[in-house]
């Protein structure tokens, strides 16, 4: 009997020990198995709906970027119109401007000019216009040294003068006129050469224009070398 109560206990005590071996085996087998799982799930890609929901997310966010950028290029276009608009009105308000202050500049002169004759006059005609070429002070530009003629640029009260000389020993008459009308004469006659002077106030209204011409009563030739001049101001 105490024989085979021994055996029993061997019997026994190795079951247990090779029970707690197999335990220990298929423990760290879960153990293996579980993290293995996890490797692998974390290497594959996620489920089809997962991936498929990130996606639209993409797209969404790419369609909100697209209509940003098209809302950015239609503000862009809005914004440069807006300043080519400006720039615009800008020029023409700065043309307008200077056109009105040219206007205004042009109203605010006084026309006055003094011109002298430079060669001598000969065999001058009947109410033939006497050009006072050389030009001393032309401020409005009114007086041409081409024609000799002084034409208005507004209305206004102005003062004319002309002063004509003769050659020696010779008769002269010249007058001013205004529209071709004698408004003063000018004479003048000595031994020597002499000079006759004459002014006059006209009312002018705009484009009238005012010359010196000879009258052929007396005398054809006119004494130059800038001894005649006619000069002109608005009062």
């Amino acid at each position: 009997m105490p024989l085979l109560n021994n055996h029993q206990n061997i019997f026994w005590k190795s079951r247990r020990k090779n029970g707690k071996i197999k335990m220990n085996i298929e423990f760290a087998l879960l153990i293996t198995a579980v993290v293995t799982s996890i490797d692998v799930s974390a290497n594959e890609p996620q489920c089809a709906c997962s991936k498929f929901h990130y996606e639209e997310q993409l797209l969404e966010k790419m369609v909100r970027m697209e209509f940003a950028v098209e809302n950015m290029k239609n503000e862009m276009n809005e914004a440069k119109n807006t300043v080519t608009k400006t720039v615009e009105e800008f020029n023409r308000l700065k043309e307008n401007s200077a056109e009105q202050t040219l206007k205004n500049s042009k109203d605010n002169i006084r026309p006055a000019f003094t011109a002298r004759l430079s060669e001598h006059q000969t065999k001058l005609g009947h109410n033939q216009p006497i050009v006072f070429d050389n030009i001393v002070t032309n401020i409005g530009q009114a007086y041409s040294g081409t024609t000799g003629v002084f034409t208005a640029p507004k209305d206004g009260i102005y003062y004319f003068i002309a002063t004509t000389m003769s050659h020696s020993g010779q008769f002269v008459q010249t007058e001013i006129v205004r529209n071709g009308e004698s408004m003063v004469k000018l004479y003048s006659y000595d031994k020597s050469h002499e000079q006759g002077t004459s002014g006059v106030v006209l009312h002018l209204n705009v484009s009238d224009e005012v010359w010196v011409r000879h009258l052929k009563t007396q005398g054809e030739n006119l004494y130059g070398h800038n001894w005649s001049t006619f000069s002109g101001f608005q009062i």
